[in-house]
């Protein structure tokens, strides 16, 4: 039986959905960044981990690691965590110091979280998704619950300004966080699951259904769970998504 699971991604490729069906299932932890960071004591922070002042870094890490792994089980019997490649290598690092002996990063997460599946979430469409990404970052509004209401927002409202500067650097940003993922994976010998953010958002139980089935776990378990999140996409996504791409043709 696998111990744990990681979801490899980018922003803007439906975690947040993918997350919170998961944990709605009761089976399958409680998928979450709990390695986002690259600073063990932003970890803690995260964690809301209370450390000994007289803790040594060791220590610390092992705290961190031992608390991420009592949250991202949430009470079943397996870890869950969502993972982006910018904190990949932090990650990996610290882990080395837990398995000294290994020699792979595949090894490291092996040695620690035990036997682990990988699952590789994307967005094909990285004009839509970099306008997702701007109109977030420039709204504060990052997650509608699905009764309409914010779910996750980081600043207060602001109007948004079509930049399409930003939009295509956004494009190269996670067209190469996509692809970082993809050559780790070659370089640590793993075959993840592969999932997109149109099969999720087209039937995100299905969906739900066939990552159970590939962790070992009931896919009946998706049977009763329904989405927790709603779509933010509106007519200024399709407007600046229309503009951009009509720019770029000329």
């Amino acid at each position: 039986m696998f111990k744990s699971y990681i979801i490899c991604t980018a922003p803007r490729s439906g975690i947040t959905l993918l997350c919170s069906l998961l944990t709605a299932t009761g089976v399958a932890g409680k998928p979450q960044s709990y390695f986002y960071s690259t600073s063990v004591a932003e970890w803690a922070e995260e964690l809301e981990l209370v450390a000994s002042p007289k803790a040594t870094e060791g220590q610390l890490l092992h705290a961190c690691v031992n608390e991420a792994l009592r949250q991202g089980r949430a009470g079943t019997d397996i870890f869950a965590l969502r993972q982006q490649s910018s904190g990949r290598a932090f990650l990996c690092q610290q882990l080395s110091h837990l398995a000294p002996d290994e020699t792979t990063d595949a090894g490291r997460i092996r040695a620690v979280f035990g036997q682990t599946r990988f699952l590789h979430l994307t967005r094909a469409d990285k004009v839509e998704q970099a306008v997702s990404l701007l109109l977030a970052q420039q709204t504060g509004l990052w997650h509608r619950a699905a009764d309409g209401s914010d779910l996750e927002r980081t600043a207060p409202r602001q109007p948004p300004g079509y930049d399409a500067d930003k939009i295509r650097a956004r494009i190269a940003d996670l067209t190469a966080q996509d692809q970082d993922w993809t050559d780790w994976f070659a370089h640590e010998r793993i075959t993840p699951l592969r999932l997109t953010y149109s099969e999720l958002s087209r039937d995100p139980v299905q969906t739900l259904r066939r990552v159970l089935d590939y962790l070992g776990l009931d896919p009946a378990a998706a049977k009763a769970v329904s989405p927790g999140t709603r779509k933010l996409s509106d007519a200024t996504n399709r407007e600046w998504v229309a503009r951009f791409l009509a720019e770029s043709a000329d």
